[in-house]
């Protein structure tokens, strides 16, 4: 029940007021009912009863309090403020009083903190009236009264002492009692702590407060669940306050936290009492450290003059126990004509999809004929603040393929990342590029046949064609046979793998000779085979000029070019296209260059185009003989007598 304490001060005053030659009888009656406990308004009822024939008027009355128990403004009834200046004497104006009539007067106060002191020291309080009226005034005494006060006191902490480490998380306890009568009607909990630790607890409202600290306020509203259920915090009630306690320091610089802990109550900005505990927390070092795992996605294209990008990505995780924080990830196109999209990066992280600008460096120039980006480039670096422990997202961007002749569906690119841990003896961690060597299916063609040309023979070759997807593709393929001069084409009808070409033209070029065969897809296997045969001849052979050797020896240029002997290797080569692609068409396509270099033993004078009819040798020698000696006949040889002089040696001839 709520603490009610009710002191009763029952004074009966009897009086002679003279007034002419009649003597009035006045009775009043003083008693203070209420919560007489500090910081709790007390209520002072005044009653005074006129049991004569004639009216009293004039009346004023003057109140003394004790300097801790005030009178609080506007709390008048039954009278009215005549003089408030001094809320310890303040002085009330009071109607007249007929006849046979009773006037109630009453009016509030609130003991502040500062009866605590009288409190503890046992003394009593009491409020002292004077009544004045037309014709005379009265002093009337008050009898003493008790002001009761709380007093907070933490009678139980659980985990005061706790030895852990950084992530750990651990409940500490606070039970908290009144000791004494005097009711409370709220205060506060406050833990000021050193530091590396994260704080949260209830019951509570959470206050504003300074760094390394944790305020709370308790009202009526967590009072009214322990004691007898109402909204006061009174005699021998507990309440006990739960800490989450996490720990954030690493425990290698600091290596524990004390906690000051304080239940404080009071009024009107004035602290009344407050309960002082403390705590601590002893720090082991941590063993938390991220785990990041990076896995490259590569998207190998078919086509590779644009329009569109192959799609790139890091699958990010960190499996380790803390936080990755400040991550950079560097990436770099090795392959040559590709370049990154810096406006395609885009982080998918458990299915939200969030746009990031890079840092592009390196720009890459593609060729005119690509349907590609305006810019693009052949490095860039993304920036991700944290990754927590246990999370993982994927980093996505597009290449842009720009390269023509010899494609296959493949990308080489690195790329490199760094990150910070929180804590020693590391915290900067650099992970060195790691290559990734994406590819598709091959579109390999193999050119095999002699290792070495004889003159007037014919050679077979066999070329061999590898591909997944023949039997499926639709559209063309198409194979063109550059055949040097030396070697001449033998009719073949260049049946691949069982199937003849839709269309067979020979292309003469300037120094070879260009079979082109173009055929309907799909194709009967996804090997296939073909075998042609070519005639040699070295007297076909249609190198370079170049100077035939000879056993004189001449005044060559300075680039060695005199002298040197015919090639004595054909390169024949076949290029296959997959002719689906646009723009570009076959030289943007998947394309398979295989070049077979076999050698000849042609002759020499075979294939002089140009023979030199002469050559020149010259050599130019000197030497001094004088040595500074005399030469007085001028012979250029010295006298043989006399000593050599350095000043005699002539300059002007050798």
């Amino acid at each position: 029940m709520h603490f009610r304490k009710t002191f009763l001060a029952a004074l009966y005053w009897t009086f002679l007021l003279l007034s002419g030659n009649a003597a009035l009888a006045q009775v009043l009656t003083a008693s203070l009912s209420a919560e007489s406990a500090v910081c709790q308004t007390a209520t002072a009822t005044i009653s005074l009863y006129n049991d004569q024939a004639e009216a009293l008027t004039g009346l004023e009355l003057a109140v003394q309090l004790p300097p801790c128990a005030p009178y609080l403004p506007g709390s008048l009834s039954g009278g009215q403020e005549l003089d408030i200046s001094d809320t310890t004497a303040p002085i009330f104006e009071l109607p007249d009083l007929p006849p046979d009539s009773t006037l109630v007067l009453t009016f509030q106060q609130k003991p502040s903190c500062a009866c605590i002191d009288q409190i503890n020291a046992g003394e009593q309080f009491s409020n002292q009236f004077s009544l004045s009226y037309d014709g005379g005034e009265l002093l009337l005494p008050g009898d003493p009264f008790a002001i009761e006060t709380g007093l907070l006191v933490v009678t139980n902490v659980v985990n005061g002492i706790f030895t852990g480490s950084k992530g750990q998380t651990f409940n500490r306890s606070f039970t908290i009692r009144n000791t004494r009568f005097g009711p409370i009607e709220r205060f506060t909990f406050e833990d000021a702590h050193q530091g590396g630790l994260v704080l949260s607890a209830a019951p509570g409202n959470v206050l504003p407060s300074a760094p390394n600290s944790l305020l709370l306020e308790l009202d009526g509203a967590h009072f009214s669940a322990v004691g007898d259920g109402d909204e006061f915090f009174e005699f021998n009630e507990s309440i006990t306050i739960t800490e989450e306690v996490l720990i954030v320091d690493c425990g290698f610089d600091q290596f524990s936290s004390a906690s000051t802990v304080r239940a404080s109550w009071g009024c009107d900005s004035d602290q009344c009492q407050q309960a002082v505990q403390t705590a601590v927390v002893k720090f082991l070092p941590s063993t938390l450290h991220p785990v990041m795992l990076v896995e490259p996605l590569s998207e190998t294209p078919v086509c590779f003059c644009g329009p569109d990008g192959a799609q790139h990505g890091l699958v990010i995780k960190n499996e380790g126990t803390e936080a990755a924080t400040d991550l950079t990830f560097t990436i770099r196109q090795i392959r040559e004509g590709t370049g990154i999209d810096p406006l395609s990066f885009f982080i998918d992280s458990a299915g939200v999809l969030q746009s990031v600008m890079p840092v592009p460096s390196e720009p890459f120039e593609p060729e005119a004929l690509c349907d590609v980006p305006d810019e693009l480039y052949r490095s860039a670096m993304i920036s991700i603040p944290v990754i927590e422990a246990g999370d993982s997202l994927v980093l996505y961007w597009d290449v842009f393929y720009c390269s023509l002749l010899c494609n296959q569906s493949d990308n080489r690119w690195g790329f490199k990342y760094t990150y910070y841990k929180s804590c020693p003896p590391i915290p900067f961690i650099s992970i060195d590029e790691f290559i990734v060597n994406a590819s598709g299916p091959e579109f390999l063609g193999v050119l095999d046949g002699p290792i070495q040309l004889l003159d007037g023979e014919v050679h077979p070759f066999e070329y061999q064609l590898l591909y997944d997807s023949l039997t499926s593709l639709t559209g063309e393929l198409t194979l063109q046979l550059y055949i040097p001069c030396g070697l001449s084409w033998q009719n073949d009808p260049m049946e691949l793998g069982g199937a003849l070409p839709s269309s067979l033209d020979l292309l003469p070029g300037d120094s070879f000779l260009l079979v082109q065969a173009i055929y309907d897809l799909p194709l009967p296997a996804n090997v296939n085979q073909l075998f042609f045969d070519l005639g040699f001849s070295c007297d076909e052979l249609c190198q370079e000029p170049f100077i035939c050797r000879d056993s004189l020896i001449t005044s060559c240029p300075d680039n060695g070019s005199c002298g040197a002997m015919p090639p004595s290797l054909l390169p024949i080569e076949v290029i296959t296209s997959l002719s689906d692609c646009s723009p570009g068409g076959a030289p943007c396509s998947l394309q398979s260059c295989s070049t077979l270099s076999p050698s000849h033993e042609c002759q020499p004078d075979s294939v002089c185009l140009q023979v030199i009819e002469g050559y020149a040798l010259a050599e130019t020698t000197f030497r001094r003989i004088n040595l500074g000696l005399a030469d007085a006949d001028d012979d250029r040889i010295p006298d043989g007598i006399g000593i050599a002089d350095p000043a005699l040696a002539r300059t002007d001839r050798a």
